[in-house]
């Protein structure tokens, strides 16, 4: 097992790019199923090659706020955007006393306050300081 190092920052890129993409594609499924939309009649709604309104749904390929408001409306939808403060809360696990302390782990939990849920769970192996995601350990 390996640990890839991703700080915060890139982590929250990252997530925020996968939500986009997947509130594009979850519209564009319901804009298919409502209206019989393709990436042929969006890229005509647009006046763009369906190429590019494949690219965008399946890869998140060069998505701007510009390209994501076009597909919204293309879609039917409005985007919109919220800002959340993000809280973290670390909690170290408790171990018996006569396990090596050098394996033992922590929980970063991530909390919006907003909404009051969890957003992120991590579990961190304190030996190396890695963290992987305690909702499929």
């Amino acid at each position: 097992m390996f640990f890839l190092d991703v700080d915060e920052r890139e982590e929250a890129q990252s997530g925020f790019l996968a939500d986009i993409k997947g509130k594009l594609q979850s519209a564009f499924h319901e804009a298919k199923k409502r209206d019989h939309a393709t990436f042929h009649s969006i890229g005509q709604k647009l006046g763009i090659n369906r190429s590019a309104i494949y690219r965008q749904l399946k890869f998140g390929s060069n998505l701007t706020a510009k390209s994501i408001s076009d597909l919204a409306w293309a879609l039917g939808k409005k985007p919109t955007l919220l800002l959340v403060d993000i809280v973290e809360h670390e909690v170290k696990t408790t171990s018996p006393s006569d396990v090596d302390s050098s394996s033992a782990r922590k929980l970063r939990v991530v909390v919006d306050n907003t909404n009051k849920k969890v957003v992120d769970e991590a579990e961190e192996d304190t030996s190396s300081g890695a963290f992987f995601d305690a909702r499929v350990a």
